[in-house]
């Protein structure tokens, strides 16, 4: 089927007819509500990740006031410190990955949607 187009003069771009606008607006409309929902679901994502990163800082904090309640010398006291701090460097750790692994996996999605035009 040969392609229809209006010629503006020469020299000029030509405007596609009102179907093929009409598809390619669709599919646009279409690419763009599809990267609409995954964003949404990245959001809900991290979202839900956040709320798992605070409910086990709030076991950590309520473990860790527990330990010290508990401990009867300076040394039981350092203990639990130590552990705190050993605990809490390795949520750190794992905040930095997961927000590298985040941002990596949002960078890849933007190239893909960008790519389609």
């Amino acid at each position: 089927m040969a392609q229809k187009e209006a010629s503006l003069g020469k020299g000029l771009p030509t405007i596609p007819d009102a179907p093929e606008f009409s598809a390619m607006a669709t599919k646009g409309l279409k690419q763009l509500a599809e990267a609409q929902t995954e964003f949404i679901e990245n959001i809900r994502e991290a979202n839900q990740k956040c709320l798992d990163r605070m409910q086990s800082e709030g076991e950590l904090a309520s473990e860790f006031l527990s330990n010290l309640t508990v401990s009867h010398s300076i040394t039981d006291t350092a203990a639990a410190c130590q552990e705190w701090g050993k605990r809490r460097m390795e949520i750190f750790a794992e905040d930095g990955r997961r927000l590298i692994a985040d941002s990596q996996k949002l960078m890849e999605k933007s190239a893909r949607l960008l790519s389609k035009g």
